[in-house]
């Protein structure tokens, strides 16, 4: 049996916002870097939205531009055989399938309605015949969902040779090779810069515009033709808008690897969230228009203020990215020195790294970091000692959280100030949990929980019996729990990060921690 190790997205996106075509292919990619696999992503969805006028093969010229810039090629063979995929796996490169779902068990249009779609084969075993494969299931109680699956030799062959038979020879089997290493930053820029050569003004760059004055001119057709058109019309329409969120959600999670400031990414979120809803207003507007064949293009002022606004939010990051030639991806930096000169705990997998100023806790997604029953979590101890009568301890500290996971993860993770005490040999932590909640916790207890909305700079501080968390906004800060604590013996306090459940990718920045006696 062989099999390579794939992993899913960064992030779960539904079938109507990452198309079963770009699916496995963003896997393939994700097989050899998450970078790659975000930069294809977004190359993709660029187009999607403002190129795909049928002037060329998207397709194609998304192909071309992969091999280019990420220096990955696509081979295809036009026919799927056993032999293929398998000498492809044993090299280690990862097989994509065109098959017919109407000759695919796990499928809703199984015997019912021909369907093109395509699968990523990662393994094979002879002796049983079977396919290793990763796909989305629609079937019965299996939900939709994303994962890995065995199939017979038998079945996938000759769902493919269906697929053969009705859609042709086109993408039928292909495997995405990677030819060469490339250089993140240079590639970002390098896609970038066709994004911001777009004329934004130019109501024709836009597919929506397209296929709203498509729509136009069909719905005066009653053929049965013309309908089946008229609801692929409107369903794309509002996919496009989908690919818009997938497009600038990349950019936004890119611009975290690069430690862009974090202020200008909260100004560029606000932004895409507003051109989001203004496009959404617009479609389904035109939409009725253009269903009754009375849609005129015309240019909405307010879009295209933002998305003049947006183009030159991302020309600013570009211009960080020419002026800072020495900056690096933060999957670079535990590559850097580090430069820590507190105690690190539970560090044998090497998550934390950088310096005092700003101590990286990097998880990567392949086991579970508990503090529940068992003290496996990283952490790194800033100080221990007594409390004196009438002092205190307070520690100061802005915390960043960078996710490459979907929102259903974020309960997974309590990051945030511990506090240990010896007397009772009790553990606290106060700071967050997931993106939602506040938290001053006690381990093997039910801990104190309020909802937020945002992230801010937080603050401890520890008397002789009671511990005071505290939120900063703008130097100000207001109290958000208290807690009795037995500080006799002694203490320890630092920061740390706890996963569990299902461990997920993550990054926390503990950023200018200090500590006042």
């Amino acid at each position: 049996m062989k099999k390579l190790d794939v992993y899913d997205m960064q992030k779960n996106y539904y079938i109507d916002e990452v198309t079963c075509f770009e699916h496995p292919i963003a896997v393939a990619m994700n097989y050899y870097s998450s970078k790659c696999s975000r930069l294809y992503l977004a190359l993709a969805k660029m187009y999607g939205i403002y190129f795909g006028d049928g002037r060329e093969n998207i397709r194609e010229t998304i192909f071309k531009s992969i091999k280019e810039i990420i220096g990955i090629n696509r081979v295809e063979y036009g026919k799927a055989t056993a032999d293929i995929i398998r000498k492809n796996i044993d090299k280690g490169i990862p097989v994509i399938v065109g098959v017919n779902l109407k000759s695919i068990f796990y499928s809703e249009y199984y015997m019912k309605r021909d369907w093109g779609h395509w699968i990523l084969v990662n393994g094979y075993d002879e002796q049983n015949k079977t396919f290793n494969i990763v796909d989305n299931t629609q079937f019965g109680k299996l939900g939709e969902r994303y994962d890995e699956f065995v199939i017979t030799y038998d079945i996938l062959l000759q769902a493919s040779k269906e697929y053969r038979k009705r859609f042709g020879n086109e993408y039928v089997c292909f495997a995405l090779e990677q030819e060469k290493e490339f250089d993140y930053k240079r590639a970002l820029i390098h896609i970038l810069e066709k994004y911001d050569a777009i004329d934004i003004d130019n109501i024709s760059e836009y597919r929506q515009i397209q296929l709203l004055e498509m729509l136009n001119e069909v719905a005066v057709d009653n053929s049965g033709h013309s309908k089946y058109y008229r609801e692929e019309f409107k369903k794309k329409l509002i996919n496009i808008n989908k690919y818009r969120e997938v497009l600038f959600e990349e950019i936004a999670d890119i611009m975290a690897d690069f430690n862009y400031d974090i202020e200008k990414s909260y100004i560029y979120k606000g932004k895409i969230k507003n051109l989001y809803e203004l496009w959404d207003n617009y479609i389904m507007v035109n939409l009725v228009k253009a269903s009754r064949g009375r849609f005129v293009a015309c240019y909405s002022n307010e879009i295209s203020t933002m998305e003049n606004d947006i183009q030159n939010e991302i020309k600013a990051f570009m211009e960080y990215l020419y002026k800072n030639e020495n900056i690096s991806d933060n999957e670079n930096e535990n590559e850097i020195k580090d430069e820590i000169t507190y105690e690190k705990i539970n560090n044998g997998d090497g998550i934390i790294y950088g310096t005092d100023e700003k101590i990286i806790f990097n998880f990567d997604g392949k086991r579970i970091y508990n503090w529940w029953i068992e003290d496996e979590a990283p952490k790194v101890k800033i100080y221990s000692g007594h409390i004196e009568n009438g002092n205190n301890i307070k520690i100061n500290t802005r915390i960043e959280i960078v996710r490459d996971t979907v929102s259903q993860y974020d309960g997974m993770l309590q990051t945030g100030i511990y506090i240990h005490t010896y007397a009772d040999n009790r553990n606290y932590i106060c700071g967050f949990e997931g993106n939602e909640k506040w938290i001053l916790d006690r381990v093997g207890y039910d801990g104190l929980y309020q909802d937020i909305n945002n992230k801010y700079e937080i603050s401890v501080e520890i008397t002789q019996s009671e511990v005071i968390f505290r939120k900063v906004v703008k130097q100000d800060e207001y109290q958000i729990f208290s807690q009795k604590v037995n500080t006799d013996d002694g203490l320890e306090v630092g920061l740390m990060c706890k996963t569990w459940n299902k461990p997920s990718k993550v990054k926390v920045l503990f950023k200018n921690t200090e500590i006042r006696e």
